[in-house]
């Protein structure tokens, strides 16, 4: 009686500690489900602009959230690439990072993308980081500047 009462007390014991470990797993998946639920959604768009050495890439928020901020850096190209970017401007600032002020939803922000020769194009990437309260994503975009002339 003494070993039937030690058997069910552990494994009462062991379903004590699968539940809690089911409990957590739970409560992660629902954090993470909640997380990327509300992550923002950024429209990146591109345009060519005579006179500075590149163009602008535009970052609109598409919600659900106001971004506090959001920090805009140039990815290095994969090693089959050309190297196509070679800085962002925002406000005067020159720098392979950006870091953009708040942005409210439905609203867009501009910056300038100095290019290794503008009249080539090429594929830029780069990643975002948005910060809501404390809270941040990353996100990872990429623009193609179109070929300004045909080049022999």
């Amino acid at each position: 009686m003494a070993v039937t009462a030690l058997v069910l007390s552990v494994v009462a014991v062991l379903a004590a500690i699968a539940s809690v470990l089911i409990a957590r797993k739970a409560l992660s998946i629902e954090a993470s489900r909640r997380r990327d639920e509300i992550a923002p959604r950024l429209t990146v768009g591109v345009k060519v602009a005579d006179g500075i050495g590149g163009g602008l890439i535009t970052i609109q928020n598409d919600g659900p959230l106001d971004l506090d901020g959001l920090d805009v850096r140039i990815l290095p190209p994969h090693a089959h690439e050309e190297k196509t970017a070679v800085a962002l401007i925002y406000d005067k600032a020159v720098s392979t990072r950006q870091a953009l002020p708040a942005l409210p939803c439905g609203e867009a922000n501009q910056v300038v993308v100095q290019l290794e020769d503008p009249d080539r194009g090429g594929l830029v990437r780069i990643m975002c980081t948005s910060r809501s309260g404390k809270e941040s994503w990353e996100s990872i975009h990429e623009v193609r500047f179109p070929m300004r002339r045909w080049l022999p």
